[in-house]
């Protein structure tokens, strides 16, 4: 049996005892250890992080599982289709010179214009979840 104890800082104390250590169990009984109750992680995606908390229901410490988005990594799921299209920006402007003078266009443009659209959807779609967490 696993007996804890919330301990100030939000973490727990943790002992295992065995139903030979009636004396342990009732010492530790004494000094405010509860039934440990422990609850397997849900899984979790890279745009997720997981911590625990525990809670006294019913005289029984029990574990919680909170997940929350992890910010950091959607942050640099922006910052890289950020430099995605910065990559592409160079073909933007060989266009527009292309244009302004008259010659035939280097690049599909209609192709250029898809692939970044799609990029900013993306970014949209990634702060979305930054804003909404």
């Amino acid at each position: 049996m696993e007996l804890a104890k919330i301990l100030p800082d939000g973490t727990v104390d943790l002992r295992h005892c065995t139903s030979k250590e009636c004396e342990k169990y009732k010492e530790l009984k004494q000094e405010g250890f509860l039934e440990f109750i422990s609850e397997t992680p849900p899984p979790i995606s890279p745009e997720q992080i997981i911590t625990n908390s525990f809670d006294i229901i019913k005289e029984q410490i029990v574990q919680k599982w909170n997940i929350k988005v992890n910010t950091k990594n959607i942050y640099n799921q922006v910052e890289n289709l950020k430099h995605k299209l910065e990559d592409s920006d160079y073909q933007i402007i060989k266009c527009y010179e292309a244009s302004l003078v008259g010659e035939k266009l280097p690049y599909d443009i209609k192709e250029l214009h898809a692939v970044r659209q799609q990029i900013r959807d993306e970014i949209n779609i990634l702060q979305k979840k930054i804003n909404n967490a």
